[in-house]
């Protein structure tokens, strides 16, 4: 390197002012921009060599995100690098400078940088909020829906514009030692969503599960400053990526669990050389025990896959079982078949005829067959016969790889056969990001030349049938061929808990939650919240990108309660400020999440409740009558042992989980005294499990409540059909519930203590 290269080879904290843009990529946002500056320490080679007037050097910078616009100053930090352009700034950090005055804070809003806010608007905003206005789009932009104009869908879009900027530097500034680029932090961002930097300050590993992280990279720098070799956090990081490194390098969409849990293992004791220091089996067993029961690793039988992949699968199989669903209305191909014939100069066989005509009568058609059987011309009688018959009809052919679509334009005599990726507007390198969407094919018809021969037809025969078993009764079916169904089927137990898992994870507990169940009232330790997962529900205008965060990250959300799709068809959640209160997952007696019960900041009123009544403290999680929404079905929730002796019996999951911190028993808890839809078949799981005994909890209203007593009374037939003995359980009257009357117990017993 030459002395005045090492001189400029990087520059922090350089001032400047965007000047004119050379280039800017709508889809992944890089950007080529001329700025201005009076910085002496820019090098001469980078300058523009024209004079101008305001005396300031010009050069050009290079990177992601970065505002083009005047209304701002920059401060970037980069490296000088020589390109076939010339000396560019590569800027790998940016921040900007917006003026505080009025005239600046109006620039700034107003020049496009903020999607949702045009310069009436901005006007608007300053005039109300005048010098506070950047920190109320910081930290309360909920107050912007007092501006006229902003609604609620505006103020997200606004929101996600400002705040993604801010989370792109946050990462960079965190990701600092990784000596990541711009290109890779807008990766990570659309990976992991606007959480990313809280996800990656908890667990650093999580970056594992991005294309260029390597697991020996990241738990290099982790372990520099965190030695913990033995931590639940880098064995399901070495795991993520065992998961994805089988799958980029091999193409496998799962692992079993021996090989997942012995490669695994290999991974994290690489770097250990005393034996003894080394992680066991037993241990990378434990973490994928809790991966799998919180949603982090999908299993489905002896397989192993990332939530993400499986998803994919899912979708890819339920694709194809509409389409083999969907009844095709056969074309008569026979003139135009016969006309192919003539024109190519070809004699099909019976089998080879066949596969043409199906090709016809099907919305998709697999065509198998060994070398030499005669594929291609069946291929080249197929693009004949759809020109004859649709002659202004498009057709698409694609392949794996680039030479593989080449051969197949060479063989078919088509001009062009384009690989699957270039088709699907998928790139490669860090200037697309994982989560970007693929397009649709402007295709009447697509032929796939997928000549791998890495499975057997009997195994794809029977693999299909498998997905085909799995997905066809699902009226959700409909939904992919026009067909819009009554009532949309739930989801799968396992998918439906993944969903929650990961939403939970994302969702934070507000103070004012947080101290309500810390209160006496409650008498939960912070340790029991952590728990039992209790989350606040989250403002509707976060809802979209709550749900497209858990898509990227391959969620079911079809099907899963509460979550449906809006006018503009975009996934979102039914949540609500009318709704707005404590998530309080429900749980099987497998573990898996179940149902979401919301316990409401303020008593939800119907228009028909009666002059006296106070309104509803809990409702459900639930998507009914939403477009592809679905009901919650009122699922019951059990806190316990599952082989407990006696099960206790109450109403309300909030009284469940508290009954059960104060007392260690089991309970089954319903949502209202009548909701036992699923007891009997509960009660008989756990009479198989060694139950004998059923006790019925319900609130202390069933002395002098004839609707109440009726219920508690159906509890104990219900337990008795079951095969199980019941019996009742009634206390002081003067405690409504029996968490009440165990938290006056507890209080009383630390009052005794105290004296």
């Amino acid at each position: 390197m030459h002395d005045s290269e090492q001189e400029h080879s990087g520059i922090t904290g350089c001032r400047v002012t965007y000047e004119s843009t050379i280039f800017y990529n709508e889809a992944n946002k890089f950007s080529i921009i001329v700025v201005k500056t009076s910085d002496p320490r820019i090098p001469p080679q980078a300058c523009n060599g024209r004079y101008y007037g305001d005396r300031m050097l010009r050069f050009t910078a290079v990177g992601y995100e970065l505002p083009r616009t005047k209304a701002v100053e920059l401060e970037l930090d980069g490296e000088w690098v020589e390109s076939k352009y010339g000396y560019q700034l590569q800027v790998e950090q940016w921040q900007e400078i917006v003026p505080q005055t009025a005239d600046g804070l109006l620039a700034y809003l107003g020049s496009g940088l903020i999607k949702g806010i045009g310069p009436k608007t901005a006007e608007d905003i300053v005039a109300t909020f005048g010098p506070d206005t950047l920190n109320i789009l910081d930290n309360e932009p909920e107050k912007l829906l007092q501006i006229r104009g902003i609604t609620e869908g505006k103020l997200k879009d606004i929101e996600e514009s400002y705040a993604e900027s801010r989370v792109l530097r946050n990462l960079m500034s965190l990701l600092g030692p990784f000596k990541i680029t711009p290109a890779t932090a807008l990766k990570i961002y659309q990976n992991f969503g606007p959480a990313c930097v809280d996800i990656l300050k908890k667990c650093p590993y999580d970056l594992c599960q991005i294309s260029g992280f390597g697991f020996k990279r990241v738990d290099g720098i982790v372990r520099k400053t965190d030695n913990r070799l033995h931590s639940a956090e880098r064995i399901k990081g070495a795991v993520l990526y065992t998961l994805e490194d089988a799958r980029s390098k091999s193409g496998h969409l799962f692992l079993p669990s021996e090989d997942l849990v012995k490669e695994t293992l290999f991974l994290l004791n690489a770097p250990i050389p005393i034996p003894e220091q080394r992680i066991r089996a037993e241990e990378v067993q434990e973490t994928l025990r809790q991966m799998i029961l919180h949603g982090a690793v999908v299993a489905y039988k002896q397989y192993l896959y990332s939530p993400r992949v499986f998803g994919q699968e899912d979708d890819t199989a339920r694709m194809i079982a509409a389409r083999l669903a969907n009844i095709s209305v056969a074309e008569n191909i026979e003139s135009a078949l016969e006309s192919v014939r003539e024109s190519l100069g070809i004699t099909l066989s019976q089998k080879q005829e066949q596969a043409v005509r199906t090709a016809f009568q099907h919305g998709l058609t697999i065509i198998t067959g060994s070398p030499g059987t005669g594929k291609t011309t069946v291929l080249k009688a197929i693009i004949e016969v759809f020109k004859n018959l649709h002659p202004k009809g498009k057709f698409a052919l694609m392949a794996p790889t680039g030479r593989a679509s080449r051969r197949m334009a060479e063989s078919t005599g088509v001009d062009e056969a384009r690989t699957l990726h270039s088709a699907l507007g998928l790139g490669t390198g860090e200037e697309v990001g994982d989560g970007e969407r693929v397009r649709f094919v402007d295709a009447d018809l697509i032929i796939v030349d997928a000549r791998y021969n890495c499975t057997g037809n009997a195994d794809a025969y029977r693999e299909i049938c498998e997905a085909l078993g799995r997905y066809t009764p699902r009226p959700r079916v409909n939904d992919c061929i026009g067909v819009k169904p009554e009532q949309n089927a739930r989801a799968t137990p396992q998918e439906i808990h993944q969903t929650y898992s990961l939403l939970l994870s994302m969702l934070p507990l507000t103070p004012t939650h947080k101290a309500h169940l810390l209160s006496p009232r409650r008498g939960l330790t912070e340790e029991q919240i952590a728990r039992f997962g209790f989350k606040s529900t989250p403002p509707a205008f976060l809802c979209r990108s709550y749900a497209e965060r858990l898509r990227r990250q391959g969620c079911t959300l079809q099907g899963v309660p509460g979550f449906y799709q809006d006018d503009a068809r975009r996934w979102t959640i039914n949540f609500g400020s009318r709704t707005a209160g404590i998530l309080l997952p429900a749980v099987g007696m497998d573990g898996l999440i179940c149902g979401m019960q919301i316990r409401l900041d303020t008593p939800l009123r119907r228009r028909d409740d009666p002059p006296g009544k106070s309104g509803a403290k809990y409702i459900w999680l639930s998507s009914v009558g939403k477009p592809h929404g679905v009901t919650s079905g009122s699922p019951l929730h059990f806190v316990g042992e599952p082989f407990a002796k006696t099960v206790y019996v109450t109403e309300g999951l909030l009284k469940a989980d508290i009954a059960h911190c104060l007392t260690g028993r089991s309970f089954v808890a319903v949502a209202g005294v009548n909701s036992l839809n699923g007891l009997e078949s509960a009660l008989r799981c756990m009479a198989q499990n060694g139950t004998k005994l059923v006790v019925e909890a319900y609130d202390m209203d069933k002395l002098e409540n004839e609707y109440v007593t009726s219920a508690a009374e159906k509890v104990q037939q219900i337990a008795r059909v079951a095969g199980l003995q019941s019996t009742s359980l009634v206390w002081n009257t003067a405690y409504k519930g029996i968490d009440d009357w165990q938290l006056a117990l507890r209080q009383e017993e630390a009052k005794e203590k105290a004296a």
